[in-house]
């Protein structure tokens, strides 16, 4: 036996006979290796227990610890750990902490769907989807969420017990126990509450299969716990709805690392490889609040949609959001919506991008039922070409006119979603091209705001080239450096493409001013889907402000772009890279990108 083995078994030895003379207790690892063999191989020479495979990469495994008494024992724990792992080509190790995310929500009923019934104008034009044979059949959606009733009278026929599960509890039933976790039933009745059968409401694709899959609760749950759920029944499952996330207000967070490569394998190896698609409620935190401070909403991975009012605006509580793809109605101080709740009741008074989630969700049923071959970025490109400006005003900027010629607001994305648009573009839709990424270098700045001059501007030019032929943008994402004096959330970033359009990528959060009081400094992927279909070459220009240059300095370190999109003339093109300037990261294929979220 080699004599780094020996040494391996010594520390295993010492450490579990250490643990024997204290209390025992279990602790959580995620570890992340290219065989499962080898993490079997780790767990039979260190007493830990495999559990299950999470993602195509990430494994969780169960280890003796003991109760530790101090922050040193924690880190002098994980040190061991990661020592150990070294010793069986393992990659990662990961402590599986608990975090908690919150719910995103402050037919005999069909005359009070106005949503839906078309009793306000613009209409969503979900009747019309329906008057063509669109009802979701044959769609599986998954329910996200605090658990869904899956014996309502109204969602039964429609809901698959046997495949749904709680993974907060462990157990295979996620009815809700509380009277308070009626939420994921809520969401589900929207997506898929039964038609004609004189009870509450109906929902949009009435005809599909609901999952509930468990996961939010009060105690939270752990990063492979959260990733499980979003990967739930991967090859039977279509839609992925989310109603929930972070805190609104402040903060910077998103998903760990083994949630993150749980959404890149649903996009990648979900619906025979078509893509998952995975829905997300944008935010309740108004235009007091940013959507791109929160990690689920601005991966390139998920569809955030948002929220208007009957009265044609913005839902007081939508956030500026610069990834944000669409809104559906969703209730306001006026008027609210109506759902399905626990007890098997039917309830009124629902507001919060929670319940404009689903909707969409609905919607995108329809048009899988209508063309099954859509992939997860057909998806993306059908909201964007059939979403409606009309005359809906967000109270925040107005409408632009992007380079590519779709109008575009910071808060409402492209428009309302239309689901008679999404059905019929859907019956002919072509394969949009494999996706490409080009990457520029960072551009390094260190130049300050002051009180004479409120904002620092860094302009770069950028140009296509044949390493990188990008014809047509999708996503935009812009890595971040910056630092403040005091009172992070004074802080404003926009990014301005060649053509003139305006991207606000952070704009102020007195909450986040509160929470984060002092200097300090951030890294952050910052993301904007308002550039699609716009061309790459040209200048971009980044600009860092001060909302209270008296109170908070800003320094912007550097930035660096990454650019998504395909060409249109071609996509013959292997992953290459050029020499200098721009750098193609990837062209026909998507590598899995570890971000590091910076607190």
């Amino acid at each position: 036996m080699p004599l780094s083995i020996v040494h391996t078994f010594v520390l295993v030895i010492f450490t579990l006979a250490s643990f024997a003379k204290s209390d025992i207790t279990s602790k959580e690892y995620a570890i992340k290796a290219d065989s499962k063999n080898d993490v079997i191989d780790l767990c039979r020479h260190t007493g830990c227990t495999f559990i299950r495979q999470v993602t195509s990469v990430y494994f969780l495994v169960k280890c003796p610890a003991a109760k530790l008494r101090s922050k040193t024992g924690t880190n002098r724990e994980m040190a061991t750990m990661q020592h150990i792992a070294k010793k069986y080509n393992i990659t990662k190790i990961e402590f599986q902490d608990k975090h908690k995310n919150y719910p995103r929500t402050q037919d005999s009923h069909w005359t009070s769907m106005w949503n839906l019934n078309n009793d306000v104008q613009p209409s969503m034009k979900v009747q019309e989807a329906w008057s063509k044979g669109r009802s979701g059949s044959g769609v599986v959606v998954a329910v996200v969420d605090d658990g869904v009733q899956l014996n309502h009278p109204d969602l039964r026929q429609n809901i698959n017990p046997a495949n749904s599960y709680d993974y907060y509890n462990s157990d295979q039933n996620p009815t809700p126990t509380s009277a308070n976790d009626s939420h994921g039933t809520m969401v589900a009745g929207l997506v898929a509450a039964e038609a004609n059968n004189d009870q509450c409401i109906v929902g949009i694709a009435h005809n599909c299969t609901i999952l509930g899959v468990k996961i939010l609760g009060d105690e939270g749950v752990t990063d492979s716990t959260e990733a499980s759920a979003l990967n739930h029944k991967l090859n039977g499952v279509d839609i992925y709805t989310n109603s929930w996330g972070p805190s609104d207000g402040f903060g910077h967070i998103g998903p760990g690392s083994v949630t993150e490569s749980a959404l890149y394998d649903g996009v990648t190896k979900g619906r025979n490889k078509k893509g998952v698609i995975y829905v997300w409620a944008a935010g309740n935190g108004g235009l007091r609040d940013n959507c791109n401070a929160d990690g689920y909403v601005n991966s390139i991975f998920t569809i955030p949609i948002t929220s208007v009012g009957v009265d044609g605006r913005a839902a007081y509580y939508a956030e500026v959001c610069a990834p944000v793809f669409a809104a559906t109605y969703s209730g306001n101080k006026n008027k609210t919506l109506t759902s399905t709740s626990l007890a098997s009741s039917c309830v009124d008074g629902l507001q919060g991008t929670s319940f404009s989630a689903p909707q969409a969700a609905g919607m995108i049923a329809l048009a899988i039922e209508t063309n099954p071959e859509l992939t997860w970025r057909d998806v993306q490109h059908l909201i964007v070409e059939t979403s409606k400006r009309h005359d809906l005003q967000d109270d925040f900027y107005h409408w632009q006119r992007n380079g590519a010629g779709f109008y575009v607001s910071q808060v409402l994305g492209f428009g309302l979603m239309d689901a008679d648009a999404l059905v019929e573009r859907a019956k002919t839709w072509v394969k949009v091209p494999e996706q490409k990424l080009c990457s520029t270098s960072e551009f390094r700045v260190y130049s300050s705001t002051n009180y004479f001059s409120s904002s620092v501007r860094s302009r770069k030019l950028i140009q296509n080239g044949d390493a990188c032929q990008i014809s047509s943008l999708e996503h935009v994402e812009v890595l971040v450096s910056f630092s403040y004096t005091r009172r992070r959330g004074n802080v404003v970033l926009t990014l301005e493409s060649p053509a003139g359009t305006k991207s606000f990528l952070l704009t102020p959060r007195p909450i986040d001013s509160i929470k984060f009081s002092g200097p300090g400094s951030r890294a952050w992927y910052y993301s904007s889907v308002h550039f699609w279909g716009e061309k790459i070459d040209g200048l971009w220009a980044l600009t860092a402000k001060s909302d209270s240059p008296f109170t908070t300095e800003v320094t912007l370190k550097s930035w660096k772009l990454r650019f998504y999109g395909f060409n249109k003339e071609s996509n013959k093109n292997d992953c290459a890279h050029k020499k200098s300037g721009i750098v193609t990261v990837l062209s026909v294929c998507i590598t899995i990108l570890s971000l590091v979220f910076y607190y």
